[in-house]
């Protein structure tokens, strides 16, 4: 059987600012912007850096590829270049096999969930128009991957050069937003039916049962009024989520990345299934020690600016929220009554002022 021919990873000259036409906003920073291309690679060392000596160990043993990237969102927390880390969302870029349609498998496809990136000359697999950076892309053939998800890494902030970076059109990037936004909620959509099937095949509880456990409001979904919630205290929650935002440097149960600016760092493009997979076997590595840890009695040496995010607050300020909002509807409808009043009583001054002058 013949082996599909990948597309040349020849790439053009790379890119530059022109130092008249567009001046980098920044010269050197550590926090990537939503819509630059980055090289990125895992740091197996300071993902398990708040776990035991056997992490460590076989964190040192990885040896982590450079991928190309995109990020498009930030995580938790405020980001800043003053923090150590910072949490952010990617997509990954894919170069595709130079094959023709018709022989891509048509099974949720890869192919079909991707932007093409400009310049594109191999087959369509889907309607989509290339996305424009700045400058034409320095490897050919290359996709946005939204079929293999999302990955959400904390960014070490150390300064680097960007005046090398490429990034998209500030029009393209709302245009690349909406699409991985559809894109996911068809894979959503997917995924449901290919649960449904699953289900169809296997022996179901009593529906009756079923349907009486999911009418039981979970602890989190109970009502408000209703539920046992001790009185908050909005001052110190919002004092309280502002400083958690502030200070907050990612989830340390997510692995740590490193990114560059400049493109030129790759020779070619790697598979994103295989930045899964040195995901997984860090993340793997991580459990493993959490695990471990527990059963010794041994908690996490968490930096300081790294602890994991506090839930308790955001519970409270849902409640703060939820509390405000009711006031707020109060005050609105008790307002439009008011407003209903002076109408109606200004509608009756001005048809007795109208009788009068008859």
């Amino acid at each position: 059987m013949r082996k599909p021919r990948f597309a040349s990873s020849a790439k053009s000259t790379p890119y530059r600012y022109p130092s008249d036409a567009y001046p980098p906003r920044f010269p050197t920073t550590g926090l990537p912007s939503p819509g630059d291309f980055v090289v990125l690679s895992f740091d197996p060392k300071q993902s398990v850096a708040h776990l035991d000596r056997r992490a460590k160990l076989l964190a040192a043993q990885l040896v982590p590829k450079r991928y190309v990237a995109i990020p498009f969102a930030y995580g938790a927390g405020l980001p800043s270049n003053y923090k150590p880390t910072n949490d952010c969302f990617f997509s990954l870029v894919r170069q595709t096999p130079d094959i023709a349609r018709s022989e891509i498998s048509s099974s949720p496809a890869s192919s079909e969930f991707s932007i093409p990136i400009a310049p594109y000359t191999a087959p369509a697999a889907n309607d989509e128009a290339p996305l424009n950076a700045f400058a034409p892309f320095p490897f050919p053939n290359c996709v946005i991957d939204t079929a293999t998800g999302t990955l959400e890494a904390r960014v070490t902030s150390a300064q680097r050069d960007r005046t090398l970076v490429l990034p998209l059109l500030p029009q393209e990037m709302g245009r690349m937003l909406s699409i991985r936004q559809e894109h996911g909620r068809r894979i959503y959509e997917l995924r449901l039916a290919q649960q449904a099937s699953q289900r169809e095949k296997e022996s179901l509880p009593d529906a009756e049962r079923v349907e009486s456990m999911s009418a039981q409001p979970t602890p989190s979904h109970a009502n408000p009024a209703t539920s046992n919630a001790q009185p908050v205290d909005d001052v110190r929650v919002m004092a309280a989520l502002t400083s958690a935002l502030v200070d907050y440097a990612g989830d340390p149960d997510l692995p740590v990345v490193n990114v560059h600016y400049d493109l030129d760092l790759v020779d070619g493009v790697e598979d994103p299934k295989d930045l899964r997979r040195e995901e997984e076997k860090l993340l793997e590595i991580m459990r493993d020690a959490r695990v471990r840890m527990t059963k010794a009695g041994i908690q996490p040496r968490y930096p300081s600016y790294s602890t994991p995010w506090d839930h308790g607050i955001m519970d409270d300020l849902e409640r703060v929220v939820q509390t405000s909002l009711s006031v707020l509807h109060k005050t609105s409808s008790a307002m439009l009554a008011l407003v209903r009043k002076v109408q109606q009583s200004s509608r009756s001054r001005w048809r007795s002022l109208r009788r009068s002058g008859e």
